[in-house]
Parts: C-alpha cells; structure tokens; sequence
C-alpha cells in the first residue's frame, strides 16, 4: 500500500470511526435525488429538498432538458471540513489544504457530488454557496438531454442555473455571477461566432485554465443575454435552435435559421453586459415538493464504507478506493466486488473487471451497472447465452429503470430470443429517453431486423445515420443499413419483388434482387448470406469458381470495403454482358461503388457509363443518379435542365430518392424561389419518412 492510502487510512480512521456512534450517515431520498450525510436527517432533507427545487426551475426555464437521468446521483453532504476532507481527498491536495463548498464527479454507476453541508444562503443576496454543486448538477442534465449541444450553450446554461438561490418560498434563477462580468468587462471580448463555434469539450483549448476562464465568462453571459436581454427577445429562437439539434439537425449549421448571424448580436450583447442592473426570474418553491415527505434511513458503515470507495473511483483516486473496501470486507465478507471492477475498469484490466462483476451480482449493495456491465462483456451464442444476458439486463433494469441503454442492448437480445413484445417494449423505452441517440436508433434497427420488420428497421437505422455524431457512429449505422438492404433484397428476391421496389428507396447502397440470375466469376469464397431473418441463403460452388446469384455479391459488397473492391469486377461485367435479368441492378450498383468510392478510388466518368446503360434499360434509380451527376457536373458536362427533365417526373412518381435529389439540386441554384421550393419538395419527401430528406432539411437555411 502506498503512503499515500495509507495516510487515506488514518484519516479516515481519525475522522469517522470514533465519531460513528454520535454522528451516524443517513440517507434521505427525493425522486430524482438522493442525499448521504451525517449531518444529521433534519439536514438531509433539507438538501433534498433543494436539489430537487432547482430540478424543478430547470425545467421552467429550460423545458426541453432531460431530468430523469440514465444513472443516479447522489449528493455527500459532509458536515464539516474534517468530513469534506474524508470524502474528497484529492481535492485537498490539489488546493494544499484549502477548504471548498463542493465537487462534481463522474462515475460509471452514479453521478456523485460532494458538498460542505454546513453551508448555508444566509442573508446575503445573490451569492450561493452551493455554484459548484449546482453548476455539477445542471451540468448533468445538459449533458444527459443530449451531447450535440455545443459547450458554449452547456456550460453556459450550468453557469445560469449554477447560482440558483433557493429560499423557503421562493427561487431566484439567473442571479449575476460576479467574477464573469468582472472578467468580461476587464479584458478583451472573444468573438461571439469563436464562442459558439467550439463544439467538443475535447478541444484542447478546454485544457488551458486561460482559455477556459474566457470561454466560460463569455458563456454565461451569452446564455444570460438570449434568455433575459429585451424580455426574453432571443428566447424563442434559442429554443427552437436546441430543439432542432435535439432533432439531429447540425449544431453550427442550424444557427443560422434559428438565431441568426451571431456577429450580428455583438452590439446587443456588449450593450448588455455594460448594464448595471440585470434581470432575473423568481418564482414560488413548488408546494408538492414536502422535506417531510422524503423517506430518511440510517446507512449501515459497510455500505457507506462501499459507496465511499465507488465515489474515489470516480474521483480517479484507485488506490484510496482499494483501501476503503478493505476495511467494508473485514466488517462484512463478500461485498464491494462491484467497487473492484470498477477500478480494474479504470485501469484496463478487463479479466480482472469480469471476474470482478461475476462476483459482484449476488453481492449486497452492488448497482445496476455490475449486471449491464457485464452483459456487455459476454458474447452470447444460442438460446442459453442470450438467456443469460437478459437475466442481466433485467437486473440492471429493475435496479435503475432509466438506464437507457441497457434497454437498448435488451431489445436486441429478446428480439433474438423472438420475444416480440418484450423487445418492443424496450426499444420504446430506451427511444423515449433518448430519441437521439444514434446507438438507440442502430440497436433498435437491429431488433428490428430480426423480428422481420424491414421498414422499421430501415427507418431505425437512418436515424441512426442522421445522429451520429463521430466517424465510428457514422460507420456503424452505415454497417447497419447495409445489413437492412440484404434483409430487403433477400426479401425482394424470394418474393418476387423488383429490385426497384420503393422501400429499398431510402438506402445509399442500393440493392439488387436476390436470386435473379447468376454469374461465373473468380469471387472471393463466401459460403453463406444472410437473409431478413437472419436465415442462410446458400452459394453454390462449382469446381473452385464461385457461382451466385448476382444480387447476393451485390449486398456482400457493401459489408465492406475490400469486399467491394473484389466484387466490383463481376457486378459491372454482368452490367455489360446482359448476364443475368438483374443486369439494370448490376449497373446501377457498379455506377454507385464508383460513385461513391466504396473500396476503390472515386471515378465519376466511370460510374456515369454505368449508369447510363441502366437508364437506357429502363433502370430509374440510374436514370436518377446519372441526373445528380449532370446537375453537379461531376464526369459528366453540366447540365440542369437535363436533370430537371428526369429528377421532376421521377419525384411526381413518388421515388423519394429523385425527391431528395431533386431539393439538392434547387437548393444549390442560389435562386430564391429554387430554395423555397427544395425546402417544400425536401419537407413532403421527410414527410414520406426518406430519411436524407429529413436531415437534408435540417441543414438548409432560409438564405
């Protein structure tokens, strides 16, 4: 053990063991909020109450954020410094022994914030003691109601709740904080387009105290002036701007028709933050919320010992947690696994965290996060494994029903176990929570999937493709779309549907009909497919030459990119042969990998060709494709009123694709009545739920 833990030890020891008979931790519990101190129960009420007081203003000034949270946070009310320092040790050291209000921390299970539960508003006015814990607090909401919103607006809205006071009968939300305004009017102004224009908390700006300050300053005071300058002028627009990002609408782009030029606002909001007097809203507590209706229970010293340690893993501090736990097992066998999984999470030792959370399930006082922790960590074959796995994810569930993504995982593992209703009933829950999350939208397309519902499923994974908000997501959706078009073209093929169908419209990789004819080829060996059940569809192979059904090696190439670049030769030969009844399918799959790049180098003459020669056979998905590339002029002359004569009837015809297609190609003109016009076409086509209409929509400003 390290000095260090052991020095953790001590004070602990110091601090907490002789005073447990006169100063006992309690619990008190609000609904969303629950409060450990040994302050005694009067004051865990109290704290309570107050937390859930500034959940409620939140949700009066903001209505749009999410409240109920998808993993549970508890406030540590330590009663003293000597407690604080018990709790926190980190902090401590960090400031040399200076004493400070609160800390907000992060961990896998919960949320934690620890606080000096001795503070109190007193009468002085305008200052509040608790900034940090409040700032934690509404921090979390923000980041929980959804992580596209740019950290301008989160941080400065957790800055504009942050000093929340909350009295007996009254909150006041949005009181000056004193020290933004001093830096604001003492040093130079950031541009307001710099300021919102910072995106991702990964920037690493974020990491210089400097930059922070400033960025933070001008936060706040931006989020301040949009909420209250001019009675509330800006307001509406700011909140149909973060509804439009919670729609999957681009965070940058949408400013534009929402709130505007932001360089415009520098005049009004310089003349704003000069001011001497500014506003602010009160309103009465909210009378449901009772101190004395909050259930409050003595906390036995294992189980504080035990939710300590989880806390200082949070807190980055692995080793005080390991010393902590030691002391909760020599008081009680058998518990605090959980804690050490947690820690050889942190530290990257993923055999030490299975066999960790293996124990940990039948544990006393271990979380939801154990069981859905480690569902994730199986890889479940057959109707016993998947069984296994729901086990789990029903624990993690009962323990903490807003867990949205272990509702999310469980729909995909009751689909696979043909539980209809019950994988659609998670898939509903987990959307509910968060609509906008890609990874909800790509396991939902999977259950989907399996359960045979192709529409759903391509609907799902569209979204899927619309919210992401990183590479990896994009491509993961992407995958998932390209198992949706060999679900629908497996379909189409025994069905004796065309290839052309409208409910395969919607996808980029467009796919051919299934069993529609054969080719010779010297295709990479592949001995199965999968179909919309997930059923094998057979290749057959003939003396080493791979010989199959030319719409199977079509979706095989979307799988991947070196798939692609093998099965490009044989599509676009069975293009120029007329091998097969499915040659229109081939060219226009051919075109589209040329296209697109998919595997090989982009070559858009090449892919006009192909398209072409499906047009010319009757093929109208070529016939629409090779229109972009002439409204574009991309390996083609230029010519839009030659794309406008195929993309117009086709779109009249209902192909939502020549109707996507169509509004980009208006909305590019830079003509005024074009643009109006793309937005109708666009705004019926989403309408007709085609998915890159819908974003396509999002992103196209009035100007």
């Amino acid at each position: 053990m390290s000095n260090k833990a052991v020095v953790t030890v001590v004070l602990w020891l110091a601090t907490s063991s002789t005073a447990a008979a006169q100063r006992p931790w309690v619990e008190a519990r609000g609904p969303n909020v629950t409060v450990v101190t040994d302050a005694g129960a009067g004051r865990a009420r109290d704290l309570v109450w107050q937390f859930e007081q500034v959940r409620e203003a939140m949700s009066r000034i903001f209505p749009w954020v999410r409240l109920r949270w998808s993993k549970p946070l508890v406030v540590l009310g330590a009663r003293n410094e000597a407690t604080m320092r018990v709790l926190t040790p980190g902090d401590f050291e960090r400031t040399n022994g200076r004493g400070f209000a609160s800390v907000g921390s992060e961990g896998r299970e919960r949320s934690y914030i620890a606080l000096r539960a001795d503070l109190t508003n007193g009468d002085r006015e305008g200052v509040n003691p608790y900034e940090h814990a409040y700032w934690s607090f509404s921090a979390r909401a923000l980041g929980e109601t959804s992580e596209a919103l740019p950290l301008c607006l989160r941080r400065g809205m957790a800055s504009v709740v942050a000093n929340t006071l909350v009295r007996d009968q009254e909150i006041q939300l949005g009181r000056v904080i004193e020290r933004h305004l001093a830096y604001l009017r003492s040093r130079p102004r950031l541009p307001l387009s710099e300021v919102v224009s910072l995106t991702d908390g990964r920037d690493s700006r974020v990491r210089q105290e400097a930059f922070l300050a400033a960025h933070d300053a001008h936060a706040w005071a931006f989020v301040h002036f949009l909420v209250w300058a001019n009675r509330g002028e800006y307001q509406q627009g700011l909140d149909a701007y973060i509804k439009g990002v919670l729609g999957g609408a681009d965070p940058i782009k949408s400013l534009a028709s929402t709130l505007g030029d932001v360089s415009r606002l520098e005049n009004a909001f310089d003349t704003y933050v000069s001011r001497d007097i500014f506003p602010f809203t009160k309103f009465q507590t909210e009378a449901k919320l009772r101190r004395e209706a909050f259930p409050v229970r003595d906390v036995p010293a294992v189980e504080m010992a035990i939710l300590r340690a989880s806390a200082h893993v949070a807190m980055d501090r692995p080793g005080d947690a390991r010393a902590v736990v030691a002391d909760a097992q020599r008081l009680q066998a058998g518990v605090g696994d959980e804690v050490l999984g947690l820690i050889a999470e942190f530290e990257g030792r993923n055999d030490d965290m299975h066999q960790a959370f293996e124990r940990a399930i039948d544990q006393p006082y271990t979380s939801w996060y154990a069981p859905y922790r480690l569902a994730t960590l199986l890889s479940p074959t057959g109707q016993s494994g998947y069984r296994r796995v729901r086990l789990l994810l029903e624990l993690a569930t009962t323990k903490n029903p807003e867990a949205d993504d272990a509702w999310a995982y469980l729909a995909v593992v009751l689909s696979e176990l043909d539980e209809r209703e019950g994988a659609l009933a998670a898939i509903t829950r987990a959307l509910e929570m968060r609509p906008a999350s890609s990874d909800h939208r790509r396991f939902a397309a999977r259950a989907y999937l399996r359960l045979g519902m192709l529409s759903e499923a391509q609907r799902a994974a569209g979204l899927a493709r619309a919210y992401a908000r990183t590479p990896q997501e994009a491509g993961m959706s992407q995958d998932m779309l390209a198992l949706v078009a060999r679900g629908l073209a497996a379909t189409a093929g025994q069905s004796g549907t065309s290839a052309d169908d409208p409910a395969t419209a919607g996808l980029d990789a467009p796919a051919g009909a299934a069993g529609g004819g054969t080719v010779a080829s010297g295709l990479a060996p592949a001995s199965v497919a999968r179909g919309a059940e997930g059923a094998s569809i057979p290749i057959a192979l003939a003396d080493g030459t791979g010989v199959r059904a030319i719409g199977v090696v079509i979706n095989d190439c979307y799988m991947g990119p070196g798939t692609c670049r093998a099965a490009l030769p044989i599509i676009e030969r069975d293009c120029w042969n007329l091998s097969s009844v499915t040659s229109a399918a081939a060219c226009r799959s051919a075109g589209y990998i040329l296209d697109a790049g998919i595997g090989v180098p982009a070559m858009p003459a090449r892919a006009a060709d192909l398209y072409g020669a499906g047009c010319d056979r009757n093929d109208q998905l070529s016939c629409v494709r090779l229109a972009t590339l002439r409204s574009r002029g991309r390996g083609v002359p230029r010519d839009g009123a030659a794309a406008l004569a195929v993309l117009e009837p086709a779109c009249a015809g209902g192909l939502q694709e020549a109707c996507y297609r169509l509004g980009l190609h208006l909305a590019a003109t830079g003509v005024a009545a074009d643009r109006a016009r793309a937005r109708d076409v666009l705004n019926a086509s989403c309408k007709a739920d085609f998915t890159e209409s819908c974003a396509a929509l999002k992103t196209l400003t009035p100007q």
